[in-house]
């Protein structure tokens, strides 16, 4: 998700996370991204910060999502955010550093 903040900087933050690990067959192979066995979830603190500041309410991802169920996923949040002008969602993938066991804690 995008935000225009001030000062005409532009703010990111990730709707989805989706746990992986590094992993490579031996040291002549490259590194692979490959999905750990936890499911991938909306990112708690961004859906706590917008329904708590801004009212807005993202559902779950069902447990049996798909790329269909994703691409609504991604509509619904569309449809809620479109009356913010400065605000936007993009369709990105970044590899990051989360804290999996902190966001547990705030689940």
């Amino acid at each position: 998700m995008a935000d225009k903040g001030a000062e005409g900087t532009t703010i990111f933050s990730p709707l989805l996370l989706t746990p992986v690990t590094l992993a490579r067959a031996s040291i002549i192979e490259p590194f692979k991204v490959v999905p750990t066995e936890d499911e991938t979830f909306v990112n708690p603190t961004i859906k706590e910060k917008l329904r708590a500041d801004f009212g807005l309410v993202l559902d779950d991802l069902p447990a049996d999502y798909n790329a269909e169920t994703i691409d609504a996923f991604f509509s619904s949040i569309r449809a809620k955010v479109s009356p913010r002008s400065s605000w936007g969602i993009e369709r990105r993938v970044f590899l990051g550093t989360f804290s999996f066991s902190k966001i547990n804690d705030v689940q």
